[in-house]
Order: C-alpha cells, then sequence, then structure tokens
C-alpha cells in the first residue's frame, strides 16, 4: 500500500489515504485508491440468472452471504467480522463447525441467496478456494473469483463485474482479509463497452450443454 495518492476516476479527483497498483491502459502500474463505499444494484444491464451489474452507491450497507465448508470454517470469523466491520449483514450460509461437510452443497446453498436476490454479493471459504471457485461458478448466474489478496478481490468486480469471490482458508493469513474484503464490497464493476461485452460473453456461456 503507497501513503498519499490522488486518482482521477472518470473525470472525477479522488483523495485517497493510500493507492492500489493496477495496470493501465498503457500496461504499465497506476495507482487508484480502494474503493470503499458500497453498491447497490441496479436494472441498467440486466443478467441472465437474475444477475444485474453493479452500480456505485455511497453509503448502503449491503448483505453478504457467507458460506464455509469445514476446511475454511477456521477462517470464517475473520471473514465475517471484516464484513460487519464495513457495516454490512452478514447472511450466515454454514458450516458451524469442523466437522466434513461437501463444498458444493455449501457453496450453491450461499450462492442461491444472491442469485435469488436476498443478498448482494457472497464470500465463500474453503481450503484453497479452488474448489468453492469450481462449483460457484457452474451456477447459472454466479460469477465466482479467486482472492487471495486485495488486487485480485476488486479486479473480479471491476473487470469482470463478479458476485462473489473465494478465498483459501490454508492460505490467506487473517491478517490480510479485511483488506480482501473490503476491495471485494468496495468495488464497482467499470460498465464501459468493453468490460459490458466481454461480460456479455461470460454470461453467454451460461447458456452451453455439454456435447452428447
Amino acid at each position: 500500500m503507497v501513503p498519499g495518492a490522488e486518482h482521477v476516476m472518470r473525470g472525477e479527483a479522488v483523495d485517497c489515504a493510500y493507492a492500489i497498483a493496477r495496470p493501465a491502459a498503457n500496461g504499465c502500474m497506476a495507482r487508484s485508491p480502494p474503493l470503499s463505499h458500497s453498491i447497490q444494484h441496479c436494472n441498467v444491464h440486466p443478467q441472465p440468472g437474475g444477475r444485474q451489474c453493479a452500480l456505485l452507491k455511497k453509503e448502503q450497507p449491503m448483505k453478504v452471504a457467507l458460506g464455509a465448508d469445514h476446511a475454511g470454517y477456521p477462517l470464517k470469523s475473520a471473514v465475517r467480522e471484516a464484513i460487519e466491520a464495513l457495516g454490512h449483514e452478514v447472511i450466515d450460509c454454514g458450516t458451524h463447525s469442523c466437522d466434513p461437510v461437501d463444498f458444493p452443497d455449501i457453496t450453491r446453498t450461499t450462492c442461491e441467496v444472491v442469485l435469488s436476490g436476498s443478498a448482494d454479493r457472497a464470500v465463500l471459504v474453503c481450503g484453497t478456494g479452488q474448489g468453492a471457485v469450481m462449483a460457484a461458478n457452474k451456477l447459472p448466474g454466479v460469477r465466482c473469483g479467486l482472492a487471495h489478496e486485495p488486487f485480485s478481490a476488486h479486479q473480479a468486480v471491476e473487470h469482470d463485474d463478479a458476485n462473489a469471490i473465494a478465498i483459501g482458508a490454508w492460505l490467506v493469513p487473517h491478517a490480510l482479509v479485511p483488506d480482501i474484503v473490503r476491495e471485494f464490497l468496495g468495488a464497482v464493476f467499470d460498465d464501459d463497452e468493453e468490460t459490458r461485452r466481454r461480460v456479455a460473453k461470460l454470461n453467454a456461456l451460461d447458456a452451453l450443454t455439454p456435447a452428447p
């Protein structure tokens, strides 16, 4: 994190306490502030499976579905605390102990809360995050990114309109959890021509069926 930065976002200068490196249009690394405001859904760009694009709405708390399997359970409380510290509401989708459970079941239960409109976004926690990502992205209308550090957490939303992230409890230190959660929940879809085109192509993949 770099102290002292000023970033021009959509023609408006925004001062921030620190900045995060992100690719610029010329391929170099530019600096942009973490996005600390919440989002709400709108009807400008409806998506398949009940998905709707995220547009910036300041000072609006979100409902966040949180699910973890037994491997992710040891990190779950840290994730919950990070979400609630930002003023958001947690919808707890389990599990509630280290007793073995199947990650596809937890993932589906958690993501369906988002698809139904009862939650704005989802955070999934398993051992490495890999199983949760695979399960989540099989659900039409869910776009889940793997976020083991803050950059990926906000980039998944800004460029790919992700409505879920997966975190690996075996890989992510507790101290990094608040940064990851903040960047994910504060990020906003870029919503320009290129990102809309690419996300539309992602949505179209939901309609594919396996070859006979």
